[in-house]
């Protein structure tokens, strides 16, 4: 079997809850005893292997029906545990996902980068496939950020995760706080999927994420002393001026504490 089809094939058991070891392409035990188990639950395996041009439907994780919300009691806890005011992580989620951390079909909020995929691509050495992917797709890998609208973002997602779903979704930013998924091990989750899932679960879930970013990061120091352009370089990157993120924070903090927050 060629390497790309082991790859799809990975990356469809994985999805069906079979595998969670490595999307590497290299058909060892792990594998073997995913499509084992896979044969003895539904005697489908003969059917993800045989067809070795198929694109799996459900190479991403499947949303919950109406995924818990985030409560003010929520947020004035998370707020709490980390020694920030509630109105800080008010704002930050007011400004991130001002509608909410999921979408209306129960899939988390995201934003994929481009440029972030084409560098965890890069880190693992698929370079041919990287520069396959440039050309086919530059919406989807490219050197650079941007092309945010050129199609819709869980496209972009299961067009990158069809070639590798580590790598995808490690590109994407998640929830009503935007954690970019290439934090998961310093975020302590076991692993990218790990996180992912999680990300799934509900809005409380990507809180938690949101507060050890800022701890793990020492962005509560800037957060107490409302230093907002420390908070966005760290946060939202070197580029946060661009956005006028530090202004646009501090705008959203004030309108929180002046409804009670």
């Amino acid at each position: 079997m060629a390497r790309t089809h082991v790859i799809q094939a990975q990356t469809a058991l994985a999805a069906a809850g079979y595998y969670s070891d490595k999307i590497d392409g290299d058909f060892g035990g792990g594998s073997l005893r995913a499509v084992q188990n896979l044969i003895d639950n539904t005697g489908k395996a003969v059917d993800i292997l045989a067809n070795s041009d198929a694109k799996p439907d459900n190479v991403l994780l499947t949303p919950k029906s109406n995924p818990p919300r985030v409560t003010n009691d929520d947020i004035r806890a998370a707020a709490a545990a980390i020694n920030v005011e509630a109105a800080m992580i008010k704002a930050l989620s007011d400004i991130e996902s001002p509608k909410g951390g999921f979408n209306k079909d129960g899939t988390p909020k995201i934003l994929f980068e481009r440029h972030k995929y084409y560098q965890a691509l890069t880190k693992i050495d698929w370079i041919t496939k990287r520069n396959e992917m440039v050309a086919k797709y530059p919406d989807v890998c490219h050197k650079s950020s941007g092309a945010y609208n050129e199609r819709p973002q869980y496209d972009k997602l299961r067009i990158a995760a069809n070639l590798n779903w580590e790598a995808a979704h490690e590109s994407a930013s998640w929830g009503f706080a935007q954690v970019m998924g290439f934090n998961w091990q310093s975020l302590g989750y076991e692993s990218i999927r790990d996180f992912v899932t999680k990300m799934y679960e509900s809005e409380g879930q990507q809180l938690i994420a949101a507060c050890r970013y800022i701890q793990v990061n020492k962005l509560d120091a800037a957060l107490r002393a409302k230093n907002w352009a420390a908070f966005a370089r760290g946060y939202n990157g070197q580029d946060y001026q661009r956005n006028d993120y530090d202004n646009k924070l501090a705008a959203a903090y004030a309108k929180a504490k002046s409804e009670g927050w």
